[in-house]
Formats: C-alpha cells, structure tokens, sequence
C-alpha cells in the first residue's frame, strides 16, 4: 500500500492551489485549446499524486484526462471541484479523495470496448484468471505462489488500462497495491493470498460486466452480488475444512492455508 510523506503532501497541496485559478478560467470555455491546456495540467497532477501517495487522486485524474481527451466539455467543471475538494481534504491533513479501495468512486464507469478488441481482452483476463485459481489451489510455496498472482494482477491491469475496461484497471491496481510485498515472507504471501482469495469473485464479476459490456455492478459495496458468491464458497469450506482439515473441495489444502506444523514449515 502507498505511504503519504508530509513533505511530498505539502508540494501537491501547492502545486493543485497554483493550477486551481487557470483550471477556473478554462471552466469558463468551450474551445479546443481549453480543452488541451486542461488535460496536460491533469495529466501533470495525475503523476505528481502518484508521487505523494494519493493514488485514489491519480485515478480520479486518469479518468478525468480520458474524459478530456474525447472531447467532453463537462470534464472541465468537474475538473475543478475534484482539485478544490482535494486541496480542503489535503490542508486538512486527510487524503485527497474519502472514496478508499475496494468501494468504488462514483464517476467510475465502463466504455463501450470495440467488440474485437473486447474478446480478446476478455480471453486474456479469463486466462489470468486460470492461473490465479491454480496458484491459490497449488501446494507449492506460499512465496512463489504470491510472486505468481501478484504478476497475473499486474498483467490484468495492463490489459484493462490497454483495452480501456477502467472498472478492471482500477480494481486491479488496488489489489496489487495490497499484494506488493507478498513476497518478502512467509505471513506477508500468505496474507497476499488471502486477500486475492477474498476478491477472486470480484474478479470474476468485473469479467463477466466486460464481456456483457454491462456497468460494474460486481463491485465491493456497490451491488450484492459479490457478497453472496464468497460467501458461498466461504461456508463450503469451512464444513469442508472441519471434515478434512487438509483438503477443501476435494484436494490438498494450499500450502498457503495450511499451519506451519501441517506443511513442515516451521
């Protein structure tokens, strides 16, 4: 997960403050040139959050700029009140955006992907997540199985940033956030893994609202859905795991999930 530094904090207030009164005046304007000006600015914030730990402010400005770029006029206005209620939250030592990962931000929406290009991001997703299953049923080392999901989210993200799916990206790089250091030791991969295990329907779910070219209904918080798949395969395990504390649907528990004394791993 991202650290915020106070310094860093302190040069991106200023830095939105300094921006703030010509993002105003391009509000005001309906040409080509306003629209452009904006967009390099934003595309400026976008990385200078990134820098000072605000990814949800980064995000929000991704989204914005992509707005920008086709051509939508009402971006500018909105534009202005992201950096003004940025800068209030960020003088007030919160951070710059209250929507924190998993639940979604309100302006978080799908395009309509190129029907082409749509199956065979569809086919790339649905083959990450393959592997992922197979690296949480696996009884190889928790550490190499963390390294592998880790890159599968990573490569998802890619794909859904490339094809333009921003409900995917954004859900992805909040997971990868999570996993980032899942491989320094055995409790941080096993705690990796448990997280993934914990949003593998999500996954799923953002999949299916791709391929449906449907909105992101399967996210945490924002429809049902999700909750009462996991919460399925939850219950299933645990009566599994009480009649075989080492196997769960039929196979050996994941190493992963297993104690020390059960793996041999001490």
């Amino acid at each position: 997960m991202s650290t915020r530094d106070p310094e860093l904090t302190r040069l991106l207030t200023m830095e939105l403050e300094r921006h703030l009164v010509a993002l105003e005046e391009n509000a005001g304007k309906r040409d080509e040139a306003a629209l452009e000006s904006t967009r390099r600015t934003v595309h400026a914030l976008k990385g200078s959050a990134g820098l000072a730990g605000e990814p949800e402010l980064a995000s929000a400005m991704q989204r914005l700029e992509r707005r920008l770029r086709e051509g939508e006029h009402t971006a500018l206005e909105d534009i202005v009140e992201t950096v003004k209620r940025a800068i209030r939250r960020l003088s007030k030592g919160e951070t710059a955006i209250d929507q924190a990962w998993p639940e979604p931000p309100p302006d978080l929406v799908p395009n309509a992907l190129e029907p082409l290009l749509r199956s065979q991001y569809v086919a790339e997703v649905v083959d990450r997540l393959a592997q992922i299953d197979d690296a949480l049923g696996s009884t190889i080392d928790p550490v190499d199985a963390a390294s592998a999901v880790y890159r599968h989210v990573h490569t998802m993200k890619g794909a859904a940033s490339a094809a333009g799916d921003e409900p995917m990206a954004w859900f992805c790089h909040g997971l990868e956030e999570r996993l980032r250091n899942g491989s320094s030791s055995r409790d941080a991969a096993t705690a990796a893994l448990n997280e993934v295990a914990k949003y593998r329907a999500v996954l799923g779910g953002l999949r299916a609202d791709a391929q449906q070219g449907r909105g992101p209904v399967s996210f945490p918080g924002h429809r049902g859905r999700w909750r009462s798949r996991m919460g399925e395969r939850a219950s299933a395990d645990r009566c599994l795991a009480r009649s075989s504390p080492n196997h769960v649907h039929g196979r050996a528990l994941p190493a992963w999930r297993r104690s020390p004394s059960q793996t041999g791993v001490l």
